[in-house]
Order: C-alpha cells, then structure tokens, then sequence
C-alpha cells in the first residue's frame, strides 16, 4: 500500500514533517554561551558507522536521529523500528513522514535496537510494513 503525501509534505520536499511549535521550545542559546562564528573550524567530518539507504521510503527522521546517537553509542542502530515507535507516538502511522521532536523523542523515552537485533529492515521489508509497531516483536522495547 502506497502512502500518501500531503500537499504540505510535498512543499519541504520529502517525509520530514515541520515540527508544531511548542511554548517549552527553546534556543541553545538561552541556556549556554554560544561560540562565535569565527572561533568554529572551518570543517569538520563526523564519520558515519555505515552508510545508509532509506530508499523510496520516509524514514528520513529516523535515519537521521539513528545516525546522531550512532556517533555517541558506537553501534549501528535499525532506523526502520524506530520509525515505528515515532507513529506509535504520534498516532499517524499512515500519514507520510515525522517530525523531528518525535523522532528525537523515541531515543529519549525508549532507546533504539542494534541492527543486529533487527530481525526487519527495508532490505527485507516494505515500508508499509515496517511503519506499523504491532509488526515487530514486543521483546525489543526491552532491548532498546
């Protein structure tokens, strides 16, 4: 079953849903000093642990999310399940794509799994399938 986008979605150009404004939102700023400009390098890398593929599907948030907490833990992470905990979160799971705070809050509220403790990704499973958390094995909130 495909998925349909939004007339709204189709504006950002992809599955990254715009984050609804919050009155507890904050900037960095308010609560440290930020660097100048001039005192940041002028590059840095930060070294992926695997390249990743979301193909055609709209995982882009967790993709991204796993990858940022991938820098920190030093293990590969299976966005696919955590893009399933964001729409149990939400309660969206057909609407295509997430917001960011969502995804960010499956990594603070519940964890992510290893990809060797994936038994699902979207090499083996379409995104229809893998968006819904009733899928996959109740067992790996324990191991998140």
């Amino acid at each position: 079953m495909e998925i349909p986008i939004k007339e709204e979605n189709r504006i950002i150009r992809g599955g990254l849903i715009r984050t609804p404004r919050d009155d507890r939102d904050f900037q960095l700023g308010n609560i440290t000093k930020l660097p100048k400009i001039e005192e940041l390098p002028d590059n840095f890398v930060l070294s992926p642990l695997a390249i990743k593929n979301q193909l055609q599907s709209d995982f882009c948030s967790a993709f991204a999310s796993c990858y940022a907490s991938e820098i920190q833990e030093e293990v590969e992470l299976e966005p696919s399940w955590s893009f399933a905990v964001s729409k149990m979160l939400s309660g969206d799971v057909d609407e295509f794509g997430q917001d960011l705070r969502t995804a960010a809050k499956v990594l603070t509220k519940f964890g992510s799994i290893k990809k060797t403790d994936s038994p699902y990704s979207l090499e083996n499973k379409d995104d229809y399938f893998l968006r819904h958390i009733e899928n996959w094995p109740k067992e790996l909130f324990e191991k998140a």
